[in-house]
């Protein structure tokens, strides 16, 4: 339950921070983001272009921008995170915190930019560089 709070708390700042970028949305949500829990899907096979495979092996689904940046897809609920698996996929969704997230995306082994939060939904992109400043604030 809990988790599903900090989920929807991050989903109000996300909200606020569109509607309106000033300096106390953006302390809010930079304060927020530490304490983030989100869903990843894992998949289980050689990976396609659509994938990042960290060091262990696991290929995590990402989203690509037009300019051909790979981003992590994250979600804040398991329902939006299962509603993108398809039947019969070789594929399951994970529970990783904001530091686990931040360290794949610091890697420089993983060609990743950033995350994207429920690409389907608020689509906010987060990149290494906001990533790292929110990493040290916290």
């Amino acid at each position: 339950m809990e988790k599903d709070k900090t989920a929807q708390s991050l989903v109000v700042l996300l909200d606020q921070y569109k509607a309106d970028r000033n300096p106390l949305t953006t302390l809010a949500l930079m304060t927020g983001m530490p304490k983030a829990t989100f869903y990843l899907i894992e998949e289980h096979h050689n990976g396609t272009p659509n994938q990042t495979a960290t060091k262990n092996s696991q290929y995590w689904r990402t989203f690509q921008t037009k300019d051909d940046k790979q981003y992590l897809q994250t979600f804040t609920s398991l329902d939006k995170a299962s509603a993108q698996l398809s039947e019969g996929a070789d594929a399951n969704v994970q529970h990783l915190n904001f530091n686990q997230i931040a360290l794949m995306v610091m890697n420089d082994a993983n060609a990743l930019e950033g995350y994207v939060v429920d690409p389907e939904h608020s689509n906010a992109k987060f990149n290494r560089n906001i990533i790292e400043k929110i990493w040290r604030y916290a």
